[in-house]
């Protein structure tokens, strides 16, 4: 006999609506973690077909999950590779930037050789010789200058000295118009001699430093007519064309002071004879004129060429025993005495700059004479009354 299950005293069967039922199949959607729309009636809609489908055929359902599964992984893969090729393509950018930065500091070094190449001035190492003499006679002239309008004043008591060189005043057969010309002739070669013992001759440290200065002095014993081996003059121009002697200067401490010492020494010899109110003028004139020369003297330093300047006449103020030629401004030692009225005595007021070798470093076996000096001529022969003022430089 059959017994028939029945509920249990108390319970009731209850029997739910088709309303509830569709929101038991939209309960996944909102509990189940399921993307939410912005369109809720569309994500029951798409819950229930699944249910409804998941009833029917379990297998469509598997299919479009599957399918799904394979088009998620299909974009995911393509995320990746965009991914790597923006890495890449900015580690490409970072290298081709790289590269740029490194040619362009490439091209500023270039460039900067080219100019120090091809700029012809002061400072570079192939300063033309129209630029060293168009400067050397600038600074003749201004020597020429200072000394007609600073030097009014004259002691006939006075004994002049020049480097150690004393020079007596005139006899009184000579003119009056003479002693001032012959006074201003010694001066110009005095202030000559100041400036190449302060700056050219190596002696002053202002202007030369610590190792421009043995160059300096040692340039300055080189004799011209006979020149060391050309090997030797090739060491000491690759040793000074790679002296900065603006460098050196700048980083002496005491660079100003040496620089107002060396003034106040070169006034000291002048100011007996200059205006107590044109003292200060005086000194502004002769920093320039020591700036012309530091300008002269760095183009000479720092080029592959060597200059060495030289006084024609002896350390006793006389010169040379030998003929000298007006015409040619130079010593000659086959003129004969007797045949040669143009036997001329004077005062050599500035040095002679030669030249050896060439800008490039090289043909150190040549010499020339770049600057000629200037010469005050008295002939003393035929008219010992007569003074000309030769004033050629070169």
């Amino acid at each position: 006999m059959a017994i028939s299950q029945r509920p249990a005293p108390g319970t009731r069967k209850r029997i739910r609506s088709e309303d509830e039922e569709e929101d038991e199949l939209a309960m996944p959607t909102k509990y189940g973690g399921m993307r939410t729309s912005a369109m809720p009636g569309v994500d029951r809609w798409e819950a229930f077909t699944l249910s409804q489908l998941a009833q029917r055929d379990p297998q469509v359902v598997c299919d479009l999950l599957d399918a799904t599964r394979a088009d998620l992984k299909r974009h995911q893969i393509k995320i990746r590779s965009l991914e790597a090729e923006i890495k890449q393509e900015k580690k490409s950018h970072e290298e081709q930037r790289s590269k740029l930065i490194n040619k362009m500091e490439t091209l500023k070094i270039q460039n900067q050789d080219l100019i120090q190449e091809k700029m012809e001035d002061f400072g570079t190492k192939k300063a033309s010789d129209d630029t060293i003499i168009s400067i050397w006679l600038q600074l003749s002239s201004k020597i020429k200058n200072i000394v007609r309008n600073y030097f009014t004043e004259w002691h006939q008591a006075e004994t002049l000295s020049t480097n150690g060189i004393e020079y007596d005043r005139f006899a009184q057969s000579q003119s009056f118009d003479q002693i001032p010309a012959v006074r201003d002739s010694i001066k110009r070669r005095q202030l000559w001699g100041t400036i190449s013992y302060h700056i050219f001759s190596g002696n002053s440290p202002w202007h030369v430093g610590n190792i421009g200065g043995p160059i300096a002095r040692l340039i300055a014993d080189l004799d011209p007519y006979k020149p060391p081996s050309p090997q030797y003059l090739q060491m000491i121009s690759k040793i000074k064309s790679a002296l900065d002697p603006g460098f050196e200067r700048n980083v002496d401490p005491n660079s100003k002071p040496k620089q107002d010492e060396m003034i106040r020494d070169t006034i000291a010899q002048f100011e007996a004879i200059i205006a107590n109110n044109r003292l200060y003028e005086f000194q502004e004139d002769l920093r320039r004129i020591f700036s012309d020369a530091w300008q002269i003297y760095a183009a000479m330093m720092t080029s592959k060429a060597i200059f060495i300047m030289q006084w024609p006449q002896g350390d006793n103020g006389a010169v040379n025993d030998y003929p000298y030629d007006p015409m040619s401004m130079e010593f000659s030692g086959i003129i004969d005495l007797i045949d040669a009225p143009e036997r001329v005595t004077g005062v050599v007021e500035s040095p002679v700059l030669w030249k050896v070798g060439n800008g490039d470093g090289e043909n150190f076996d040549s010499t020339m004479v770049l600057c000629k000096h200037c010469l005050f001529q008295c002939d003393d022969i035929i008219d010992p009354g007569t003074c000309i003022l030769d004033i050629s430089s070169s």
